[in-house]
């Protein structure tokens, strides 16, 4: 009787856990600034507030973007979007408007996060190498030529806040 009971608990606290998780199954790499939360959906960027609500759809791009990322003052989202077979990193502002091509090159950039004054953007690239091996770099958030950091490798990192 224990045992029963003990199973079908678990079977309605499974299905409710799996109901309010179908409401958002497809939302992906979201990040929060202040109130605002940003996430991929559909493959393009949406934004709304903590509270919930309706989301309002920030690019339309013709691709898939991922990984969006505040900037550090909450005005500039950073993301990567695959356009015609190739990953780059792209910037818009969060409060609408067009998406901007920050990075030209022909290996996948992944956009990693923000220095802490918000004047350059970080990434991952294999750009530098042949070999199986990415590096960390960082580029204007405007665009421009990319620097390298000078360990021999890297993939994933952040910078702390100072």
């Amino acid at each position: 009787m224990r045992k029963t009971a003990l199973f079908w608990g678990f079977i309605l606290c499974f299905g409710f856990l799996t109901a309010r998780a179908e409401d958002t199954r497809f939302l992906h790499w979201p990040d929060i600034s202040g109130d605002r939360i940003v996430f991929v959906y559909g493959g393009n960027l949406w934004l709304t507030t903590v509270e919930g609500g309706a989301a309002v759809q920030l690019t339309s791009l013709v691709g898939n973007e991922s990984r969006p990322r505040f900037s550090p003052d909450g005005q500039w989202i950073a993301f990567t979007a695959q356009i015609e077979g190739n990953d780059d990193v792209y910037v818009v502002s969060s409060a609408g408007g067009p998406a901007r091509r920050v990075t030209y090159h022909p290996e996948a950039d992944t956009i990693l996060g923000w220095s802490p004054d918000g004047a350059r953007i970080l990434f991952a690239s294999k750009r530098a190498h042949y070999a199986l091996r990415s590096n960390l770099f960082t580029i204007d958030k405007n665009g421009g030529l990319p620097e390298m950091f000078p360990m021999r490798k890297g993939f994933d990192a952040a910078f702390s806040p100072d």
